[in-house]
């Protein structure tokens, strides 16, 4: 499970994921003791999956349909089957996880590449 801070510098992840096998990832965001989970009432989360920096929208995954958010724990799992990954036609692409708090305030704690094998 990746643990994280709002508002840090988003952390550089890069994924290689099979296109036959359910791709799972939970993060769990965290108060700035970096121990207490954050209560994350009212938050969503958005996975952007792109072309390249500024490039075509591959896929967008939200906490509508891929991904789960558990509030009381700051949980958010991301949970995409192979059903879903097998019927894209890309290989690479960039992506970047987008928070949004019950505020209306974003933030980006990851980015990276991500290639589909």
């Amino acid at each position: 499970m990746a643990q994280i801070i709002t508002g840090a510098t988003p952390i550089k992840r890069d994924y290689k994921i099979k296109r036959n096998k359910d791709f799972n990832l939970t993060i769990q965001l965290r108060e700035n003791d970096r121990v207490t989970p954050k209560v994350t009432t009212g938050y969503s989360m958005t996975v952007t999956i792109r072309a390249g920096q500024n490039g075509e929208v591959y896929a967008t995954w939200t906490t509508s349909d891929y991904i789960t958010h558990t509030a009381a724990s700051g949980t958010f799992a991301i949970s995409v089957p192979a059903s879903v990954l097998i019927a894209y036609d890309w290989a690479n692409a960039v992506y970047e996880i987008q928070i949004t708090s019950n505020t209306g305030a974003k933030d980006v704690p990851f980015e990276g590449t991500m290639n589909l094998y």
